[in-house]
């Protein structure tokens, strides 16, 4: 090899270096941002996160202390920030609705809509839901949502369990 390709070379790596270390930084600032907003929204429960988890444009949090839940999603034209308090709620389950589709290469399921829905302990009251996922609304494609969804709903009917006792 010549000096000349040699340095070439070195100069692409060194720019895919500096791209993704740029990369790892934006992200890095998107997620504190995030953290940042939530903890605005729990301060207004007097409550501080002890717990959360964040992927694509939403964030869920919880303060085990307060029995508060916080949620924020971001888009492009919208926000929605939540909080509900767990001593007011019975059970958590999730909203997976869709459609199948059959063809000849199988059958398939997509998804419309994925939520967190919260059935108040009061009758009467309706139930409070947490979007994380609406195909009319999303530009993205799912990953990992479905189980992130099925772990807070493991932590969240095991804080319910804990209440009630």
């Amino acid at each position: 090899m010549d000096l000349t390709t040699s340095l070439i070379g070195l100069g692409m790596i060194a720019s895919l270096i500096i791209l993704f270390v740029a990369m790892k930084i934006s992200n890095n600032n998107k997620e504190k941002k995030k953290f940042q907003e939530i903890s605005k929204i729990a301060s207004r429960q007097n409550s501080k996160i002890s717990q959360l988890d964040s992927s694509g444009n939403f964030i869920i949090g919880i303060d085990e202390n307060t029995n508060f839940l916080f949620f924020l999603k971001k888009d492009d034209n919208t926000e929605t920030d939540q909080a509900v308090n767990l001593s007011e709620i019975q059970s958590c389950r999730i909203i997976n609705s869709g459609n199948s589709i059959n063809n000849k290469n199988g059958n398939y399921h997509v998804i419309n809509k994925l939520a967190l829905s919260f059935s108040p302990i009061i009758k009467g009251k309706l139930d409070i839901e947490f979007e994380f996922y609406n195909s009319e609304t999303d530009t993205y494609t799912l990953s990992g949502e479905i189980q992130l969804l099925e772990k807070w709903k493991g932590i969240i009917n095991n804080k319910l369990k804990k209440i009630k006792a």
